[in-house]
């Protein structure tokens, strides 16, 4: 999984780590990923659109995911 911002003290290159994702008992989207500075996991519901379309509803708004198919 590749997070911009987030490899260099500046804050300029892109990074990766491995990472893992599921869907736990609750039917939530989780994400779990083991980079150097801070682990990163999390979970969000997902929901479907007026127009179809499915996304994530994270708390945090820059973390919008849209599943396409």
């Amino acid at each position: 999984m590749k997070k911009s911002g987030y490899g260099s003290l500046a804050g300029d290159k892109k990074t990766s780590s491995p990472g893992t994702w599921s869907v736990n008992e609750e039917g939530k989207y989780c994400v779990s990923i083991g980079w150097k500075r801070a682990p990163e996991d999390w979970c969000a519901s997902i929901l479907r659109s007026a127009d179809g379309n499915h996304y994530l509803n994270a708390v945090d708004p820059s973390r919008k995911i849209e599943f396409t198919k």
